[in-house]
């Protein structure tokens, strides 16, 4: 019987959701460059967008990089929570680099962070942040980095904004 109840009210949950036209939507993009490479995704759900990405650099420093994060609406950000992490790869290197999330029309900053990593390992800095003033973003985002150390390293953003 519990289980009967349970998938009613699964159904009735998905039939609610679909009917309102509450859908998911996702945006993604990757690339090969020569200072290394890249992928991200953006989830946006009807009161959360989900960030995932990860970008790894070589032995080259390409100094600022800049991708752009179309997404799929407009959101209007209270909060954003998750992780920003940098990893180096091989002994005895240091790893630097200044990473943000931010909207490219507004300027509208939603994570930003410098991290220092000594030596090969990792680094992992949590992300916490309410905005005293809601903004609203465009529909172009953008992850953009600062990589002055020319050494491997791998950073990787997991965020929740809503």
């Amino acid at each position: 019987m519990n289980k009967l109840r349970g998938t009613l009210i699964y159904l009735f949950v998905a039939f609610v959701c679909l009917a309102s036209g509450v859908q998911a939507q996702s945006t993604s993009g990757s690339g090969t460059e020569s200072w290394g490479g890249y992928n991200w995704q953006v989830d946006q759900a009807p009161v959360t967008t989900t960030l995932n990405s990860t970008f790894s650099f070589n032995t080259t420093a390409p100094g600022l990089v800049q991708i752009t994060v179309p997404i799929s609406r407009a959101m209007t950000i209270h909060e954003v929570h998750g992780n920003i992490t940098l990893a180096t790869w091989g002994s005895g290197n240091n790893g630097s680099i200044i990473a943000e999330f931010r909207d490219i029309h507004t300027l509208n900053v939603i994570a930003a962070v410098k991290l220092q990593q000594f030596g090969q390992g990792s680094i992992n800095l949590p992300i916490s942040g309410t905005f005293p003033t809601p903004f609203t973003t465009t529909t172009t985002m953008q992850l953009q980095f600062d990589v002055d150390i020319p050494v491997p390293q791998t950073v990787t953003f997991g965020l929740v904004i809503n």
